[in-house]
């Protein structure tokens, strides 16, 4: 009876140090922080599954959700939304960012949903969309309030942008941007109203302290939701009956070195100030992870320690 407990409590206590090993491995391993956040429980429309692109969008914090009350989901209330005391309406609506990587084996796309219009508004005195501002090592400055309207030139210095996706010309419905590198000289160009400085800047002034990666075409199409979501990951929830969209290819190396804590921030607006926009991914880095089949083998090594450890203990028991 006595050599049967001793068996009884050896095999307990193995079970024991096994189940005290696993979850210090499970607790070792490093936490992945996902974006954007699990799907809520509650979101206005479901097409079936998600897209190669992701929504990015991130409230600017300048005004309230007004189309989608409750809707968790982050960045939903710039659809529909403007600058306080600005014209409303589709026509000014900055509304989404998506971003889908590895579109090559070297670039990725950053793209834009909007009912405002570039095309036919860029660089036409100062009040269309010209620029895509690039925040990637989390130490952008936020804008300074300013008193007065008018276009204000700014140096990057008081930003801390990294890059800029910066349309040059347009044609049709084709327009031709640059991926421009940044540097503390780089001249941007605030808003014409004062009031909706928030949104600064709006437009790269492009100069000497400005290093130009590429230059590319992008066009600009028409979509419904449905087209929209399956394209840019945005879902604009039937807000409007179509909206505009358009995509930067962006070399991947601009996010791939980064510290997996520190996130990649897009910010937009319109020369006019009346919308402004913000989007943000935040890059994982998967080769932290321990494989399944390392975390397997250290737990069978421990397993078969303990287990050897507690045959001798129960020989010399015996």
């Amino acid at each position: 009876m006595r050599k049967g407990k001793r068996v009884l409590g050896a095999i307990i206590g193995v079970v024991a140090s096994l189940a005290m090993a696993i979850t210090l491995l499970v607790g070792m391993t490093p936490k992945v922080r996902a974006d954007p956040p699990p799907t809520p429980s509650f979101v206005t429309i479901d097409f079936g599954g998600p897209s190669v692109a992701r929504d990015v969008t991130r409230p600017d914090g300048i005004v309230k959700p007004a189309l989608f009350g409750t809707d968790p989901r982050p960045g939903i209330g710039e659809i529909g939304q403007v600058n306080p005391n600005c014209e409303t309406g589709k026509k000014w609506d900055l509304m989404g960012f998506g971003f889908q990587p590895n579109v090559t084996a070297t670039t990725s796309t950053v793209w834009m949903v909007s009912g405002f219009d570039p095309r036919s508004t860029v660089n036409t005195e100062g009040h269309g969309f010209q620029t895509v501002f690039v925040d990637t090592d989390g130490n952008h400055l936020s804008p300074t309030p300013r008193s007065g309207d008018g276009h204000v030139n700014q140096l990057n210095s008081s930003y801390g942008f990294e890059y800029a996706l910066n349309i040059i010309s347009v044609s049709g419905n084709t327009m031709t941007y640059q991926v421009v590198g940044l540097g503390p000289d780089s001249i941007l160009q605030r808003g014409e109203f004062g009031l909706n400085w928030a949104s600064d800047p709006w437009a790269l002034i492009s100069s000497s302290a400005d290093s130009v990666i590429f230059t590319k075409t992008t066009e600009v199409r028409t979509m419904n939701t449905a087209d929209t979501l399956a394209t840019t990951g945005v879902n604009t929830g039937y807000a409007y009956a179509d909206q505009l969209i358009w995509g930067f290819e962006v070399p991947t190396s601009m996010f791939s070195w980064l510290d997996p804590q520190t996130p990649v921030t897009f910010f937009a607006g319109t020369g006019c100030s009346n919308d402004g926009m913000k989007g943000g991914i935040l890059p994982i880095n998967i080769s932290a992870i321990p494989e399944p089949g390392s975390l397997l083998a250290v737990g069978c090594f421990l397993g078969s320690s303990l287990l050897i450890r507690t045959r001798r203990s129960m020989k010399m028991a015996a």
